[in-house]
């Protein structure tokens, strides 16, 4: 049985990461997957994300509210899987996607700014 953190992510970066997991898998694949399996897989898309842009495994697992551990893991399988790779730019393609990953960053940004001051006009990807 799978097993996801108790601590959750933060309600609009949840809200945004479950849309691009709604229009990324079908009615039938989501009905194969319980709850627990969805959120875990929104978390891998998102620890993804962040680590696209840029951010590190602490501030990963800080926002996706996972353990170092767990990022590095996904970090590592995404390094080593080119199916997967090609998946996530995929993911990427498509406007309405492209404008709810900026929101997550957007987001993300203003989280991370009262915990980790990041060096003053770093671009965001």
């Amino acid at each position: 049985m799978s097993q996801i953190s108790k601590r959750p992510l933060d309600n609009k970066i949840e809200i945004q990461i479950n849309k691009i997991f709604e229009a990324t898998y079908s009615p039938f694949q989501r009905g194969l997957l319980t709850v627990t399996e969805r959120k875990m897989l929104s978390k891998r898309i998102a620890i993804l994300l962040f680590h696209e842009n840029g951010y590190d495994y602490r501030e990963i697992s800080d926002l996706v509210k996972v353990s170092t551990s767990t990022v590095a893991y996904i970090v590592r399988l995404y390094e080593d899987n080119e199916q997967l790779r090609i998946s996530l730019k995929k993911l990427k393609r498509t406007q309405n996607n492209r404008k709810i990953l900026k929101e997550i960053l957007a987001m993300a940004a203003d989280i991370l700014t009262y915990r980790y001051p990041r060096k003053s006009g770093e671009i965001i990807k």
